[in-house]
């Protein structure tokens, strides 16, 4: 009786654990290609941005070059992206979608497409890439 007492509050601890695993929000990696910065995922997607130039602000729209990198199989479709505030992770709002579609090979990367985007709120926002309504990652930005 004694072994079991506390192996079964190790498991009752652990399960309280497993039900307040939250999600870790934190911004995506920068990485270069061509001779620009970019945030996202290096040789999969990401858009031109450098935090210390021109920071994504909060109710301010400004200019994105998005960057694919992939076979062309993969990389079709309309391109929508959604985001989500991480203080309310269940409300997403549309901030591009292009029926066009992609453009040639620029700044080191398969494709490119530009964008205007802006985010609502100060904090870290969940961008989620769709491809042909798939979904192809997911990148984090803080925003100022």
């Amino acid at each position: 009786m004694k072994f079991w007492l506390p192996l079964f509050g190790v498991l009752l601890l652990l399960a309280a654990c497993a039900d307040d695993k939250k999600e870790a929000w934190q911004e995506s990696e920068f990485f270069e290609s061509g001779s620009f910065r970019m945030l996202g995922i290096k040789d999969k997607v990401g858009f031109i941005y450098d935090r210390e130039i021109l920071p994504f602000t909060a109710n301010q729209p400004n200019k994105y070059m998005w960057h694919f990198w992939g076979d062309e199989d993969v990389l079709k479709g309309d391109i929508k992206v959604t985001a989500a505030f991480e203080e309310e992770p269940e409300q997403k709002i549309e901030i591009l979608y292009d029926k066009i579609g992609f453009l040639s090979a620029h700044n080191g990367a398969d494709y490119h497409i530009p964008s205007i985007m802006e985010l609502p709120q100060v904090g870290m926002w969940k961008l989620e890439v769709y491809l042909d309504d798939k979904i192809f990652d997911t990148i984090y930005v803080e925003v100022m």
